[in-house]
């Protein structure tokens, strides 16, 4: 097979790294993707080319300052892939690309502007030549050429079929993906990476049977009409920005069962002093009563009687806690005094526990870190439930080289209310607010 996996990873990663400047391409591309899809992500190959500092010259990547430097440093052997993907030599055109879910696999479709370079390159790479079936020019089970448009196989061990790729090359409109309400979602919505995807189709598609049973009973405790999720990634300068919505029948916001209600942030800002990580979220007895029906339905007492152990805790609680995970203070909201359990629970833990009116305070050690308590809880103050987290600690926990987290100030996950519904949001935070994130991240490699 040679390079040709190698290749399809290369592909992948260019194009999943793109951004949404212009439909015209994606709409063409849906109109080829079956309604039947279980997941749908549209993507434009412009803008990137720009945000990494590049320019487009006819079908041609001209590299910027940063993407030479980053060229320079590769080997002999990359570097040559890499300039046929920059040069045009691909034969693909750097407009749209659609990524979509179906029959058991995951598809890359884009199209071309020189099929014949695009086959030369490929059986070059692969080392092996097309041929055809049905219509359908393959190559090595896993790329499929119809005119001027290509499938890619993404998924491992999944033969690409020629009979599948015709009915998608002669699908009517009216049996497209581009027919579908949730076609709205990918080519209205402004953001660099729109997808969307069927929630029970998702589920079930999980590595095995009993986790999907397990997402498919918390959905149904956690929200009311879970239909399908949206997702979007945007890249702006000095930040990139992700969220993930679950989405009801109409389309609208999946109902949330939960109490959501937000981080209090000057219960936040309690804690002081300086940290690596910073998390809140907020509690209430209708939560506990909620965890002990979610334990019910996975059989048993799993949470056991959370609701009579946490029944006076009710607002936000809070930690901090330092390079050391050791190391930490906390903070809980209450209406009266906690049970015995709670003490119990933080006391086996070795830390010292003391009062202050409403709230319980609870420390072991002295937290220290990049982040400061009083600056970084404003971060939380759209959630629900969050954290924020200083990006070298992760690299430390995950043996990443630290300087790539050193170009970043800092990472936020948390829930964030929406409309009835709940909603994913993740920050990330370069240290250079004047450039492009994605240019911060060719830096770091």
């Amino acid at each position: 097979m040679k390079n040709l996996s190698l290749w399809v990873m290369t592909l992948a990663l260019l194009i999943l790294g793109s951004c949404k400047s212009d439909n015209t391409g994606i709409e063409d591309l849906l109109k080829t993707v079956p309604s039947s899809a279980a997941a749908v992500v549209g993507i434009d190959l412009q803008e990137i080319i720009k945000d990494a500092g590049c320019s487009l010259k006819n079908n041609e990547i001209v590299p910027g300052k940063d993407m030479e430097q980053l060229i320079a440093k590769m080997s002999s052997t990359g570097k040559k892939d890499l300039m046929l993907l920059f040069n045009g030599d691909t034969g693909i055109a750097p407009e749209a690309a659609v990524i979509f879910y179906d029959a058991g696999r995951l598809f890359l479709t884009f199209n071309l502007y020189d099929s014949a370079k695009f086959k030369s390159f490929s059986e070059s790479q692969s080392g092996e030549k097309f041929y055809e079936e049905n219509g359908i020019q393959l190559l090595n089970n896993k790329i499929a050429l119809k005119g001027d448009q290509v499938w890619v196989c993404l998924s491992d061990n999944r033969r690409i079929d020629p009979d599948g790729i015709a009915n998608y090359a002669s699908l009517s409109e009216s049996r497209s993906f581009l027919s579908t309400d949730m076609a709205k979602i990918i080519l209205e919505k402004e953001d660099d990476i729109v997808g969307w995807g069927d929630f029970s189709a998702l589920v079930s598609n999980l590595s095995n049977r009993s986790s999907s049973t397990m997402v498919s009973l918390a959905a149904g405790l956690l929200f009311e009409d879970v239909e399908a999720v949206s997702f979007s990634w945007d890249f702006n300068k000095g930040e990139a920005d992700f969220e993930l919505k679950f989405l009801n029948s109409k389309g609208k916001p999946a109902k949330y069962l939960l109490p959501a209600d937000k981080i209090n942030i000057n219960t936040v800002k309690k804690l002081g002093g300086s940290c690596d990580v910073l998390a809140a979220l907020t509690l209430s007895p209708k939560t506990f009563e909620k965890f002990e029906k979610l334990g019910s339905a996975f059989g048993g007492q799993l949470f056991g009687n959370m609701k009579d152990a946490f029944k006076n805790i009710d607002g936000t609680i809070a930690v901090a806690m330092g390079e050391n995970p050791d190391d930490i203070n906390g903070i809980i909201t209450t209406t009266g005094p906690v049970s015995s359990d709670v003490k119990s629970l933080l006391t086996q833990q070795g830390r010292n526990i003391s009062e202050d009116g409403k709230f319980i305070l609870f420390s072991k050690g002295t937290p220290s870190g990049a982040l400061s308590v009083d600056a970084q809880a404003s971060l939380l103050k759209d959630y629900c439930m969050g954290a924020v987290l200083q990006p070298q600690m992760i690299t430390r926990s995950a043996e990443v080289n630290s300087q790539v987290a050193s170009n970043f100030s800092w990472l936020t996950i948390g829930f964030q209310p929406d409309d009835g519904g709940i909603e994913l949001k993740v920050e990330l935070k370069a240290v250079d607010t004047n450039q492009n994130i994605l240019i911060t991240f060719l830096k770091s490699l």
